[in-house]
């Protein structure tokens, strides 16, 4: 159902050439004339609907697999925590502190995105040490050391919530959508004709 291949505009031909049930692993098409390109396409794997084989996918999830097993055994090795700075010390691992850290940070200063850490985080009561908890980059230890409520009639979050509702009320649609459909075991061909 793609309308187009990325860096090709307007590419639908293409992308209904090799969903064609012509089209085989190997196939060589014609040639596709679009605006300032001209494109050879050669068809070189064909994946059936389902979940792909564990050979296909291997080279993807092996270091996402690589990392669940690093955290486990990290985890498992440094036990729990009570005292941030003890346990530092009797793990032989530096502190690290973030002056200031809001609700609206998209990552953890220095570590990037670690959705999962920050969550715990602002689910956290003040000097209760947490962890270790797994992150994407590594397994953090914390403790919160201050909260700082929110000012109150600062900000108008009116926009903001509207933003987030229409985003799951859409989802919400698509998911009922999906689910029907999924349920009616429809054969979709819009493919071949769009």
């Amino acid at each position: 159902m793609d309308g187009s291949i990325v860096g090709i505009p307007g590419s639908r031909s293409i992308v209904q050439w090799m969903f064609n049930k012509n089209t085989n692993k190997g196939s060589i098409s014609d040639v596709f004339d679009f605006d300032n390109q001209i494109v050879v396409a050669i068809l070189s794997d064909v994946r059936p609907a389902g979940i792909s084989p564990l050979e296909d996918v291997k080279e993807f999830i092996e270091p996402l697999v690589v990392r669940e097993v690093k955290a486990k055994k990290l985890i498992a090795k440094l036990g729990t925590a009570s005292d941030i700075n003890k346990f530092a010390a009797t793990n032989n691992i530096a502190v690290d502190s973030v002056n200031t850290f809001t609700f609206a940070a998209y990552s953890l200063p220095k570590y990037g995105p670690e959705h999962n850490v920050q969550g715990h985080m602002f689910g956290t009561d003040q000097a209760v040490v947490k962890g270790p908890i797994k992150g994407d980059q590594g397994v953090f230890v914390y403790v919160v050391d201050k909260i700082i409520p929110a000012p109150e009639n600062q900000v108008n979050y009116a926009f903001t919530r509207d933003a987030v509702k229409r985003v799951f009320s859409q989802m919400a649609a698509q998911g009922a959508y999906n689910a029907i459909e999924e349920a009616a075991e429809i054969t979709d061909y819009r493919k071949f004709v769009y």
